[in-house]
């Protein structure tokens, strides 16, 4: 998840010398090199890399893919990728499910937190093939490899940066005189009502590409519990030390729903279709995350811009940020060596490139971002926000459910924030003591 958010997009892929002659790859930060593998076949045989992705590539931000793939291919003629688009309510127990009876893909669009950890005894881990150095140069590669140590074992290889963040709309600002963006919940009630002075919607949540249309709740919650807890306290939340229902979080969730009776968002918030009332000018405001960017600044061009979600009593201090997805190779790929070096090319120079020109975020430092998406890693590195992972990635799903359908409804006043955390409180304490039992040592925690 990941919007779940959704989220999530990845890619990779290198330059191969001779198919058939076995050779260690070396990719050093002035590029990459590879000889071919011995799985490869020998000269003029034919290859198919098999690549199963979390929905398809348009709709997920991994577009840049696409001319990823075509450059992987034209320096290998006899090989052919094939990316499978699979469905993304069921997507994980798919993948797992195949990769136990070896009828998986070579590779899978795979992404940080749990959904990796009951993935990792079927992945090849990828440090025999990909260098330290490369690896080290990687933001994010901790949340890929094993207790966060790329030293001990990577298991897949993110390919681009992502952001929780909101997005605005600079001529609708302008017509309400409102300066700058929200830093918190006050900030956020004042402004709403300069906006509906003016006629104008303050913010609408979610997207229907990643999530059920205006229930963006997965996305907002790491900024609603980023505000109260530090990330070393999120592994107790994770754990069930802290419990869903504290009376932090129930204030926290109480203040965020206060902007719905203030009339912040439109009344029916929870079904509409959030992407088409921002890129048509109808909200200010919306709750989502940096892959959305190729759609909105395609829309509204030089009136986008980006800001930090302000969920929090005091001006917001964090920011989440987290390579959402990443591609790992399966252990029982017959071409285990080349695959690995399709996913270590996702990362070379060339690839980045695309990835940037396309408004993602490279994880690569030497290939800039382009566009608004790029002042969000300027913020990032301004040394202001302290950064989060994103919260959902790290949940049980059957918890996740319960965030998604429960949270909207405290929202909206349907419920209370108290029954609400209620609700994913009982869902955690529900599950099996062995799923409940987990370190991902957030933080260094």
């Amino acid at each position: 998840m990941s919007p779940r958010s959704a989220q999530r997009l990845c890619r990779r892929l290198i330059s191969i010398r001779a198919i058939g002659t076995a050779c260690a790859i070396i990719i050093g930060a002035g590029g990459l090199a590879a000889c071919g593998s011995g799985n490869a076949g020998s000269a003029g045989s034919k290859v198919t890399l098999t690549i199963w992705q979390n929905g398809n590539l348009q709709d997920t931000g991994f577009g840049f893919m696409t001319g990823v793939i075509k450059n992987f291919e034209k320096a290998h003629p006899n090989v052919t990728v094939q990316v499978v688009a699979k469905p993304q309510d069921n997507y994980f127990a798919l993948l797992q499910t195949a990769l136990i009876s070896h009828n998986g893909p070579d590779i899978a669009d795979v992404y940080a937190g749990s959904y990796l950890t009951n993935l990792i005894p079927y992945l090849l881990n990828l440090n025999q093939y990909i260098s330290a150095s490369t690896r080290k140069s990687l933001a994010g590669i901790a949340y890929y490899s094993k207790d966060g140590n790329t030293n001990a074992a990577t298991y897949a290889i993110p390919s681009e940066e992502q952001f929780y963040n909101m997005w605005y709309n600079k001529a609708l600002f302008a017509k309400a005189g409102v300066t700058s963006p929200p830093t918190d919940f006050a900030e956020m009630a004042a402004d709403c009502k300069k906006f509906s002075a003016k006629g104008i919607t303050a913010f609408a949540d979610g997207s229907p590409t990643f999530v059920t249309p205006g229930q963006g709740a997965v996305q907002d919650w790491s900024y609603l519990a980023g505000a109260v807890y530090s990330i070393k306290q999120w592994n107790s939340i994770l754990d069930g030390t802290i419990p869903y229902n504290s009376p932090a979080l129930v204030k926290e969730i109480s203040s965020w729903a206060s902007l719905y009776k203030d009339g912040c968002t439109s009344k029916n918030i929870t079904t509409q279709n959030s992407d088409q009332l921002f890129t048509t000018g109808k909200v200010a405001m919306v709750m989502n995350y940096n892959g959305l960017y190729p759609v909105y600044s395609k829309a509204l061009g030089a009136k986008l811009g980006v800001m930090i979600p302000p969920w929090s009593a005091t001006p917001q201090h964090m920011m989440v940020e987290l390579p959402g997805a990443g591609y790992a190779v399966a252990q029982a790929s017959p071409n285990a060596k080349l695959a690995a070096q399709f996913v270590a090319y996702t990362v070379s120079a060339a690839s980045q490139k695309l990835e940037a020109t396309q408004g993602g975020l490279p994880v690569v430092s030497n290939v800039p971002a382009q566009g608004a998406p790029a002042q969000l890693l300027t913020m990032a590195q301004s040394g202001k926000y302290q950064l989060y992972p994103m919260f959902d990635n790290y949940m049980q799903p059957d918890v996740v459910a319960q965030l998604d359908s429960q949270l909207p409804q405290a929202f909206i006043g349907q419920e209370s924030a108290q029954t609400a955390l209620g609700n994913l409180e009982k869902a955690f304490t529900s599950l099996p003591s062995a799923e409940r039992k987990v370190d991902y040592h957030l933080g260094g925690g």
